[in-house]
């Protein structure tokens, strides 16, 4: 099967090791970033680390997608963490534990729901802000459009699976906000 939750499962399942680290191929690991990785891990069952976009991105594509801080975590504001794949450290027991990445989520959002089920497993998911990945973004319209569709498919199939859980619907204001910014940002209109 393609996607990259298949790719990672299969990368688990070879792994010998007692912690996994994932990071994606076209992003830059700094110097100490698995030191970091680890070091919060040790008391977490899994760790996201955090993201900047200066050092492999051009000026203007770094307008088209704003990153949090890397003191801040990623959450779904009322329910749980979550943390990109790009960035992330689990315990192998773990990883085993909730059956590894989903395949069923091939368009995005696998993240978000393999640090959910960590969560809704009893585990914990820490937060290493010194963990720092240089994450490429999408250097043209088109690909910034495509991931997009992807992350909102993704989102849409979150909130099916975990409304039940908690998960908040979007507010209609952040719906707001995403249009607004989409047209305020847009290098297409004048």
């Amino acid at each position: 099967p393609a996607g990259a939750s298949y790719a990672r499962n299969a990368g688990a399942a070879a792994a010998a090791g007692d912690f996994l680290a994932f990071c994606d191929d076209d992003d830059r690991a700094h110097p100490g970033w698995l030191t970091e990785l680890t070091a919060v891990a040790r008391r977490c069952s899994a760790v996201g680390g955090a993201v900047e976009t200066t050092s492999l991105n051009t000026p203007q594509a770094q307008t088209w997608r704003q990153m949090l801080p890397p003191e801040m975590p990623y959450e779904f504001p009322g329910f749980l963490r979550v943390s990109p794949t790009c960035n992330l450290g689990v315990w192998k027991d773990r990883f085993d534990a909730v059956g590894g990445f989903d395949v069923a989520y091939d368009r995005g959002a696998e993240d978000a729901d393999f640090t959910i089920r960590i969560q809704l497993a009893g585990g914990v998911l820490g937060h290493a802000p010194r963990a720092l990945i240089g994450y490429r973004l999408r250097d043209t319209l088109g690909g910034i459009w495509d991931q997009s569709v992807m992350c909102g498919e993704g989102d849409v199939r979150l909130y099916a699976e975990y409304r039940e859980y908690g998960l908040p619907p979007r507010p209609w204001y952040a719906t707001a906000d995403v249009i607004a910014y989409l047209l305020l940002r847009n290098p297409l209109l004048p």
